[in-house]
């Protein structure tokens, strides 16, 4: 086994280059200008020495922002050259803008430029409702200890996420691991002909973003927009969800080999998850392991990983699934691949706030699938003191919205409080069912993150006590959490 040395991106380290490229006019106080650390579109993610694309957008024009991403020390700006007027008389020392017709068709072309100069042997793309980020990082966190490998950061899962990350891809990544994501149908395809993986995996497919794929069926069909791959070789997908084990088992005339991963898998054909089991860690930073027994195509494997919800099995039953698709020897001793592991943020990271309360972020995201199940482990954890919860309603769910969060409520007794925030929450049927279940003195619908904070103050919880936070990411939760933590 072999750790990787950090790698730094060269392919567009040169600014004559990109100008030929892009057909690009170039302003520059210094041509020599070494290439960026990383590429954003949003001037508020900007470092010193990084790059800022000047995207229009839905709400607001990138090109608003490009002071901003000054001031932030980028080094270099992609910008419409109709709109150079905005630019300051004197541009900063070090920096470099580039003048192009069409600021995303900049973007994508060296996008297609790297990706094609890549020695690429596989690329792996992650889809499905709940843990795609979870287990393209998983998965990339085992990869590199033998193969130079490289993700897409944070959860950047669309043409302009993927591309903004493949321009920092360094020059001999040997497999690339992409997350593909859809509010709508022909996303996930688009993605799948633009990258064309060989190796695809479908984390699960559940309620979420219906509201603009109608129902559960139309989830289903946008995820297996995946497997129109050109050249699609082997599919991972969750064989415990009854619509995707519906349609692998319906025929067996596919392209390319699908591998079922769950609990009633037969081990020779598949992943066969045996048991799992949250126990207590001995680490600061892990107060909570989850110990799973798995057998990958036959082979017998324990091993314990940094989670304290029982779904994250599948994600490290896929990491490990794609190590032995890709020939890679698996050492005895699992446990030190998933020990470097770090949970990205706001998907079930722990801290501890200044009273001593243990804090469970789960605020990047929510849909009802991963809702419920974060909560009946939250539940199940052996805790001390009492369970608090602070929960954001659940976007994107159309007609199906009222339905969800009822279901959600009904879980709500087993905890000491809870808080609610949103209007999902607020919907006549929902306070009837808190009123008549006589909870109106453990539930709570607030405003805002601010309310939110300070009924939390009011209520004395200390060392023994946890918190959970989870909600959709318009509701900003993540500011609570870093409030919290202060």
């Amino acid at each position: 086994m072999m750790l990787q040395k950090p790698h730094f991106p060269t392919f567009l380290g040169e600014s004559d280059l990109v100008e030929k490229i892009l057909g690009a006019e170039m302003l520059s106080r210094d041509k020599a200008c070494s290439a960026p650390q990383a590429y954003w579109s949003d001037s508020r993610k900007v470092r010193p020495g990084d790059a800022f694309f000047a995207l229009p957008g839905k709400s607001s024009d990138g090109h608003s922002f490009i002071q901003n991403a000054f001031d932030r020390g980028a080094s270099t700006i992609f910008m419409e050259k109709a709109k150079r007027s905005i630019l300051p008389e004197h541009l900063p020392e070090g920096s470099r803008v580039f003048l192009v017709d069409n600021v995303e068709e900049a973007l994508h072309t060296l996008g297609r430029y790297v990706h094609a100069r890549l020695p690429l042997g596989k690329t792996i793309a992650i889809t499905g409702s709940v843990g795609k980020t979870t287990t393209k990082n998983l998965v990339q966190t085992l990869l590199v200890h033998w193969h130079s490998s490289y993700c897409t950061r944070e959860s950047f899962n669309t043409s302009i996420g993927i591309d903004l990350s493949l321009l920092s891809a360094p020059e001999d990544t040997r497999f690339l691991l992409l997350e593909f994501g859809a509010n709508s149908f022909g996303e996930i395809r688009d993605l799948a002909l633009r990258y064309k993986p060989e190796i695809g995996i479908i984390t699960d497919v559940a309620l979420a973003h219906t509201e603009g794929l109608s129902s559960l069926q139309g989830v289903l069909r946008a995820k297996l927009e995946l497997t129109e791959s050109p050249l699609l070789e082997t599919l991972f997908f969750n064989a415990d969800t009854a619509p995707l084990a519906a349609f692998f088992t319906s025929s067996n005339n596919f392209p390319f080999q699908p591998i079922p991963v769950g609990r009633n898998v037969t081990s020779l054909r598949g992943i066969e998850i045996k048991e799992t089991k949250i126990c207590r860690g001995s680490a600061k930073d892990t107060p909570f392991l989850l110990r799973s027994k798995i057998s990958l195509f036959g082979e017998i494997l324990d091993f314990k990983a940094p989670f304290y919800c029982d779904h994250h099995v599948y994600a490290c039953a896929y990491a490990l699934g794609v190590a032995k698709i890709l020939g890679i020897s698996l050492p005895r001793d699992l446990d030190p691949l998933f020990s470097s592991f770090r949970v990205p943020s706001g998907r079930g990271n722990l801290g501890v706030t200044p009273r001593g309360v243990l804090l469970f972020d789960e605020s990047y995201n929510a849909n009802p699938k991963s809702m419920e199940s974060s909560l009946r482990n939250f539940q199940e954890l052996p805790l001390p003191g009492r369970k608090v919860l602070v929960l954001g309603g659940m976007k994107e769910l159309g007609i199906l919205s009222g339905e969800a969060h009822l279901q959600i409520l009904s879980l709500l007794p087993a905890f000491s409080m809870t808080f609610l925030l949103g209007e999902e929450w607020n919907l006549p049927e929902l306070r009837q069912k808190i009123e008549r279940e006589g909870l109106t003195k453990e539930v709570h619908i607030v405003k805002s993150v601010r309310e939110a904070s300070l009924e939390l103050r009011r209520i004395p919880l200390g060392e023994g006590d946890a918190l959970f936070v989870k909600g959709s990411r318009s509701y900003g939760l993540e500011c609570l959490v870093e409030e919290l933590l202060l």
